[in-house]
This record gives C-alpha cells, structure tokens and sequence, in this order.
C-alpha cells in the first residue's frame, strides 16, 4: 500500500468511522423481522434526498442536461426497485400503529458494503488528485449512484405509504 492509502486514512474524520458503524449497526439488525414506523422511513428518504441534492449542487459546475437525464433515469429507477422489492418481501402495513413489518434480509447489509466499497473506490483518486473531481467519469458515477439510492428509497416510501392507504 503507499502512504498516500494510509493519509488517506489518517486524514477521515472521526465521524465518519463512527456513522459507519451505526449503518453497519442498522444493516445487520435489517437481518431480522421487526416492524418501524412509517416515519423513520420517511426520514431516511428525506436524508438521501437530501445527500442527492446536495451532491447535484456540489457538482452543479460539470453537470449537463444529459448528465441530470442520468440521475433522473435512475431515480426512477431506483423507484421502481424499492417498490418492487417491498412488494416481493411482501411487507405489511400496519395502521393502527402507522407502522410497517419488515421481513429479514441481507440486502441492506449487501448494498451497505457496495455502496461502501464503490464509494472508496471513487473517492480515494479525490484524495490524491483533487481535480478528479471535475472528471465527466466521477460527476456520471455520483449522479448514478445517489439517484439509483434515493430513487430506492423513494418507491419503499411510496410502497409503505400505499399500503397503509389502503389497508394492505
């Protein structure tokens, strides 16, 4: 490995272990049936619109409209992924407690360790040459990737709002 792995790893904040260990957390509890409420739900939709929008203006410089075509493309998706996938896993509302049951999987904890993986292997070219953030390959890569994400998030929403809407 060279020194710049190793600054590279000296050099990330302490937060960011610290968050990454709650999602890890989160993944692994993911395994099991539990139920949550539609709320918590929406305030994970609401970070990744957030984390997207926040990335569209960080790279708002490089972006064109055929790169904004990609990140609505896989926003949508993504929609019809995670709408899918709630629907396959056959998640249950329940209304009295405005609330969803969730069967166990893996692949939260799946998508966690990808979603991880890619993003150190996009990202750590930015610690050596911080102008690979104005590369066409690295602005295509996060448009896919948080429009992908929150388009995910955004068809569990819609799958769980459905679902207590109509007694499912």
């Amino acid at each position: 490995m060279t020194n710049s792995f190793w600054q590279t790893i000296a050099a990330t904040p302490w937060w960011v272990y610290l968050f990454s260990a709650y999602l890890l957390r989160l993944s692994i509890v993911a395994t099991q049936p539990r139920s949550i409420p539609v709320k918590t739900l929406a305030n994970a939709l609401s970070l990744f619109v957030a984390l997207s929008v926040f990335m569209l203006i960080a790279l708002y410089q490089n972006i064109t409209l055929a790169h904004l075509s990609v990140w609505v493309g896989t926003l949508f998706l993504g929609t019809g992924l995670g709408y899918l996938q709630f629907d396959r896993a056959k998640v249950k509302a329940m209304k009295e407690t405005a609330s969803i049951h969730l069967p166990g999987t893996w692949l939260i904890l799946v998508l966690l360790i990808l979603f991880v993986l890619s993003k150190w292997y996009f990202d750590f070219p930015l610690h050596v040459t911080p102008q690979y953030l104005l590369s066409p390959a690295y602005t295509l890569w996060c448009l896919f990737l948080y429009g992908l994400l929150t388009g995910i998030f955004v068809g569990r929403f819609i799958y769980a709002w459905y679902c207590l809407k109509n007694n499912q």
